[in-house]
C-alpha cells in the first residue's frame, strides 16, 4: 500500500450564488399567481427582476476545482459554471511559489472594509496564475489549502504582496 497520495484536490463551490440566486427566483415565482391576476406594475417588474437575478446567479456561479498530481507533474485549475470554462495548467517545474494574496483595505460610503484574499501561484517567468479572478474574504480555508500545497508540491513562498 502506497502512503503517500499522488493527486490533491481542492472544490471550491459558489454557494453564496447557489442559495441566494434560488432564494430570488422562489420569491419573484411566488408572486407569479398574482401577476397573472392583475397586480399593480410595479409588483410585476420588482418580480421580473427577482427571477432574472435569480437565473443570473444560479448561471454564473462558478465550481473551481484545483488538482495537483504529481504523476504528471501538473497543477491544475479550473473553473466551470453553465455557461463558461476555463483551465489553466501549469508545470511543478514552473512554479516559483504559492501565494497567500491580500487586497487592500477598501473604503465605500464611509464605511471600511476589511482585507480580501485570493491564491496566486507565482510562476519562475513571473506570470501569476489567479486560483479566483476575484478577491474574498476568509483567510483560514485559503491559508489551509495553500499549505497543503506548498507541502504536496514542494515550493514556498514568494515575498507577500
Amino acid at each position: 500500500m502506497n502512503s503517500q497520495k499522488s493527486t490533491l484536490t481542492f472544490r471550491d463551490y459558489p454557494y453564496f450564488n447557489w442559495v441566494t440566486g434560488l432564494f430570488l427566483l422562489i420569491l419573484g415565482l411566488s408572486y407569479w399567481p398574482f401577476m397573472v391576476r392583475g397586480t399593480n406594475f410595479v409588483n410585476s417588474i420588482f418580480s421580473i427582476i427577482e427571477i432574472i437575478g435569480g437565473f443570473f446567479l444560479l448561471i454564473v456561479g462558478s465550481v473551481m476545482t484545483v488538482v495537483a498530481d504529481k504523476n504528471n507533474q501538473k497543477l491544475i485549475v479550473s473553473n466551470r459554471s453553465v455557461i463558461k470554462s476555463a483551465r489553466q495548467e501549469v508545470a511543478f517545474s514552473e512554479i516559483d511559489a504559492i501565494q497567500f494574496e491580500t487586497n487592500s483595505i477598501r473604503q465605500s460610503s464611509g464605511r471600511n472594509h476589511g482585507p480580501t484574499y485570493r491564491i496566486v501561484v507565482i510562476c519562475k517567468d513571473g506570470k501569476t496564475v489567479p486560483f479566483h479572478s476575484y478577491y474574498s474574504s476568509g483567510t483560514e480555508s485559503k491559508m489551509k489549502q495553500v499549505e497543503k500545497l506548498r507541502a504536496f508540491i514542494g515550493v514556498g513562498n514568494a515575498l507577500p504582496t
